[in-house]
């Protein structure tokens, strides 16, 4: 992804999000931000129909993951009402383990001056 498909993606100005970047380095981890060469900006140009391809597979590949676990729920809800309440404690167990732990998070982002 590049600064301009992130400026897009939160309704900012490419020179926008660049400043805020810029004023921000320390935040930000550096492994997520790097400058691409001449050469590297040029070759991404020849090939971003490919990369745009890939960042669909990608996010397919992440929907499929979220609806195998919304099966997997289900499957564990059928399941839950063909046996007794002696199993209730396990399928209560599984259910903690699925759940995602509630963590407060950072707000994060680029606030819009326009």
């Amino acid at each position: 992804m590049l600064d301009f498909d992130l400026a897009s993606l939160y309704g900012v100005k490419t020179g926008t999000l660049n400043r805020a970047v810029r004023r921000n380095q320390i935040r930000l981890p550096a492994d997520l931000m790097f400058q691409l060469t001449e050469n590297e900006a040029e070759s991404l140009r020849c090939q971003i129909g490919i990369s745009k391809i890939e960042i669909m597979r990608t996010f397919v590949k992440i929907r499929e993951m979220l609806l195998s676990n919304q099966n997997l729920a289900r499957r564990l809800s059928d399941l839950e009402k063909k046996y007794d309440s002696q199993f209730k404690a396990v399928f209560d167990a599984i259910r903690q383990l699925m759940e995602s732990p509630d963590i407060p998070r950072r707000r994060i982002g680029i606030i819009n001056e326009d």
